[in-house]
């Protein structure tokens, strides 16, 4: 489990919500983080994601992926379009 923190008059507070595991997880009001991972195909290095009009190379370890957005609007889901 993710711990979310929000810093708050310079102090760092215990924020709302965690992720569960892989998939799409998000922490946070209408505004917060983004925590979208899951299983990498074999040999693969990268996984190119999709998210708010641009793909971005997350690498692979250990057979798996991990994209996180901060600061982004609760408004679309991540895409996992590859595999590199």
């Amino acid at each position: 489990m993710d711990n979310l923190y929000e810093l708050v008059d310079n102090a760092w507070e215990s924020g709302r919500g965690g992720s569960g595991g892989p998939g799409i997880n998000w922490s946070g009001g209408d505004v917060g983080v983004l925590r979208f991972s899951g299983e990498a195909s074999v040999d693969s290095q990268t996984a190119i994601i999709q998210y708010d009009g641009e793909e971005h190379g997350v690498p692979v370890n250990y057979g798996y992926f991990l994209f996180v957005a901060w600061d982004t609007p609760f408004s679309h889901d991540p895409a996992l379009v590859r595999f590199e």
